[in-house]
């Protein structure tokens, strides 16, 4: 089946925890409700940054690159916060891993922006273009202007954590490139795959035949809690493939 020559798809990856011995880690693992690493797993301290090395890899076995967004905030206790210290020598390795890469700000609610766009400029020494705001949450009126003025030119927050979706938004006034995150790889954990696939070809259409760019969100630790969420990456860089889509950043 021919598809129309798609718009651009951007590759990201949230780093909301670097190291499994934060409190909170404990906290979900005797929750036995909620999907969460095994105690043997707990255990391995670099475990996120061997991850992040193994998502590396295959990316490059893949043929596409991607762009990791991450805090650059000290806060890690709060309920909305990353679970992790920016300067930490975790952090610090991870900066080492990602020189090649493009990164990005993923910003929490406990900090002022400003202060966690300057403070991750300072940590990676580029510019930062990218942007999304934790969890989706945020107010377009007082983000967009913090944005535009502080150099970022793309920002992913509009999204759904759990479900697919596609929401055409602009900027207004400012000059914001709104790149929807049409699928997160959560919404694995609450749905068939069967339908989550359906659903992502679908708004992958509705998209392409608007000239749309999107973009695409995985997380690193939840590969490791469900080891199945790289087969099923692989098969949306497929899809994205298949609907003549152009990955950015380019290798």
């Amino acid at each position: 089946m021919l598809h129309q020559s798609g718009g651009k798809v951007y590759l990201t990856h949230d780093i909301d925890w670097l190291h499994p011995w934060h409190p909170y880690s404990f906290v979900k693992w005797a929750l036995r409700n909620k999907r969460w690493l095994s105690m043997n797993q707990m255990l391995q301290r670099d475990i996120y940054l061997r991850q992040i090395e193994r998502l590396i890899a295959f990316e490059k076995q893949a043929g596409v690159t991607s762009i990791f967004l991450l805090g650059s905030s000290q806060r890690s206790f709060g309920l909305h916060d990353l679970r992790y210290r920016a300067g930490s020598s975790a952090y610090r390795e991870l900066l080492v891993l990602l020189k090649d890469h493009e990164t990005g700000l993923h910003s929490t609610g406990s900090t002022p922006i400003e202060d966690q766009l300057r403070w991750l400029g300072q940590f990676t020494g580029k510019p930062v273009r990218f942007h999304r705001s934790h969890f989706f949450k945020f107010d377009r009126a007082a983000l967009y202007p913090v944005l535009e003025a502080h150099g970022i030119t793309t920002d992913f927050s509009e999204g759904e954590a759990r479900r697919v979706n596609f929401t055409l938004r602009d900027s207004g006034e400012h000059h914001i490139n709104v790149v929807p995150t049409v699928i997160s790889d959560n919404a694995f954990f609450y749905h068939d795959p069967r339908e989550v696939f359906k659903a992502f070809r679908k708004n992958l259409n509705n998209a392409a035949s608007l000239q749309t760019d999107i973009a695409v969100l995985w997380h690193p630790e939840n590969m490791l809690i469900e080891p199945k969420l790289l087969e099923y990456y692989h098969e949306i860089i497929l899809i994205c493939k298949s609907h003549n889509y152009h990955f950015i950043p380019t290798l």
